[in-house]
Order: structure tokens, then sequence, then C-alpha cells
């Protein structure tokens, strides 16, 4: 118990898997990331889970991308890595949804769902 304790802390202080990721769950916060081919990205954002903890993530690749995290809230920014390029966020929680897209080296989308 005390070992598993200490791996989640680890985690935490890497950026590597936290145990909040969880998929397929309802009260889930889905991210889509899509966009032109070849798009790269750097994503940096704060998960807020349901005991009102805060976890850091950073996540950069090609698009498409997706990521789940088990939590209330979410607030980053999505950055378009690569010229040209366009990239498509889109985010459900709790059976909303949000979509957002910007185009251009260096453009950001910022999200914050609750």
């Amino acid at each position: 118990m005390l070992l598993a304790a200490s791996l989640g802390m680890i985690g935490i202080a890497w950026g590597g898997d936290t145990g909040i990721r969880k998929m397929g769950e309802e009260n889930d916060i889905q991210i889509a990331i899509t966009g032109s081919a070849s798009t790269r990205y750097a994503a940096y954002w704060t998960v807020i889970d349901h005991t009102g903890e805060s976890y850091k993530f950073e996540e950069a690749g090609e698009v498409p991308a997706s990521f789940s995290y088990e939590g209330k809230a979410i607030d980053g920014t999505v950055t378009v890595m690569s010229d040209p390029g366009r990239l498509e966020v889109e985010i459900r929680k709790s059976g909303n949804r949000s979509r957002s897209s910007t185009q251009g080296k260096g453009s950001r989308i910022k999200i914050s769902v609750q």
C-alpha cells in the first residue's frame, strides 16, 4: 500500500500516470485534438479532481490525439507548433460539448471547463 502511494506521488512529480485518467466513465473530461494532417501541438492543462486536488499535465504530438481525465474541471492551453497547421479541440464533460479551432504556428486555444 505504501509503495503504491509513493509511486503515485512519483507519477505526479514527473507527469506520469497518476491514476486520475480513467477511460469510459460518464463524468470524465474527454478531449479530442484534430486538425490538418501532420499538425504538431503542445498542450498544458490542470485537471481538478472531485476532491479539489490539482494535477498538471503536459502533452505534445501530432493530430489526431485524445485524452480522458476523471475530474470536475480543466483549465489550460493547446498551441499549434507547426506551420502551416490548423487545430480543432473538442471537450466533452457531463453531456456538454465545447469546440474551438485555431490556425498558424504559435496560435493558441485556451480551454476552461467546469
